[in-house]
């Protein structure tokens, strides 16, 4: 069963996090632009590297946005400076947590597309994170007939206009930020549906309601959140 979550309130800090806990973050990239300095000085050599790769000056400003926001999060997580913490890749790609900061057993995921920003933190147990910009120039009928199961590719062909476009964002976030959890990426999108056939029962996924207009997202984990926390990054937050 999909639940959701709709309601974000203003992080004034980061909250203490424990087992069975699950800490949402929604930031806006356009609201944190004059922070953009500090955010370049937390980043790696080779995340600074990966902005600079970027095609178009607004894609490398956003990806620094987000890396930075990251950056503060888990530093107030792992109790250090931002740019100590270091993140390395598992062999599947997912970001993770290397030595010494490894043994915080901290689970994070990230996500981001336009101007929103996602972030998702758990312990112990793995986590999962998407947002979509939702466009309308995409043939959802011919992408569920390739990635969605052949009840999902129904209930999409079954809806038109505004409830398909939903409808196809819904299902795609959901999938998405499951393999994302589970580290499989995009590769696995076809033997996936949410929470219907190939999702463990031992999972959960919630639909998140985006404070901004046009925008899809979802988070998945493992085992049980008795705690959520959704919480917003404002420019005038704490100071992070």
């Amino acid at each position: 069963m999909h639940t959701a979550v709709t309601d974000w309130r203003p992080a004034r800090t980061v909250p203490r996090l424990t087992v069975n806990a699950l800490h949402i973050f929604c930031a806006l990239a356009s609201e944190h632009g004059q922070a953009l300095p500090r955010y370049t000085r937390y980043l790696s050599a080779d995340e600074l590297q990966r902005a600079g790769r970027l095609r178009r000056p607004e894609h490398g400003k956003r990806f620094i946005i987000s890396r930075g926001l990251l950056r503060a999060l888990l530093g107030s997580y792992l109790d250090c400076r931002p740019e100590a913490v270091h993140i390395t890749l598992s062999p599947q790609g997912k970001p993770c947590l290397s030595a010494p900061f490894s043994s915080a057993q901290l689970h994070f995921n990230l996500s981001h597309s336009r101007d929103a920003i996602l972030f998702a933190m758990r312990l112990k147990e793995p986590v999962g994170v998407d947002v979509e910009y939702m466009r309308d120039s995409l043939d959802f009928v011919s992408l569920a007939r390739r990635f969605f199961s052949a009840q999902e590719h129904r209930d999409i062909t079954s809806l038109a206009g505004l409830e398909q476009k939903k409808a196809f964002y819904a299902h795609w976030t959901r999938k998405e930020a499951y393999l994302k959890a589970t580290g499989k990426g995009l590769s696995g999108l076809q033997e996936t549906a949410a929470p219907e056939p190939g999702i463990p029962s031992n999972w959960s996924i919630i639909d998140l309601g985006i404070p901004a207009p046009c925008y899809a997202g979802a988070v998945a984990f493992a085992g049980e959140a008795m705690q959520i926390e959704a919480l917003l990054l404002t420019a005038d937050g704490f100071g992070i």
